[in-house]
């Protein structure tokens, strides 16, 4: 009874361990504090195009924050082929730097600056296409209320 006990203790160790490793984790990006509100309306209607990209480098205001490098924000598409917004961190996980970005395209791409390492933004993972990097480009939260898109790193 004590060892199906303790096998049992070591196999739910395991699974928890396992199931809270993610790719956040070995991101070599930092967490930093993402705290930007798109307004699909007026200032940020640029990006109400499927495939619109659009990059923040500098707070508007004393509450906007940008993460480590910046944000790029793409108007995407899910996997169920409907559209969606993505927000990326601009720095190049290759790099580990904030001034070393990445140059987001008009087809879904962004391109290091340094490395050339290139990566997906187009359908929400930030994958990387090819070049050194062994990372994926680091993701945040963005969810659309209405007109306004809410951009978070928790």
């Amino acid at each position: 009874m004590r060892k199906k006990l303790l096998s049992f203790f070591i196999c739910y160790i395991a699974i928890l361990l396992y199931s809270s490793c993610t790719n956040d984790l070995l991101n070599p990006i930092p967490n930093v504090p993402v705290v930007l509100d798109i307004d699909l309306t007026f200032k940020d209607k640029d990006l109400v195009p499927v495939y619109a990209v659009k990059s923040y480098t500098t707070p508007k205001t004393a509450t906007e924050k940008l993460g480590f490098g910046g944000v790029v924000v793409i108007h995407g598409l899910d996997n169920g082929s409907g559209q969606e917004y993505y927000a990326y961190d601009l720095a190049c996980p290759n790099e580990s730097t904030p001034d070393i970005r990445v140059a987001p395209d008009s087809i879904g791409h962004a391109k290091c600056t340094n490395c050339k390492s290139e990566y997906d933004l187009s359908i929400g993972l930030g994958n990387r296409i090819s070049g050194p990097s062994k990372s994926d480009l680091k993701r945040y939260n963005a969810r659309q209320v209405g007109n306004i898109v809410y951009i978070r790193n928790y």
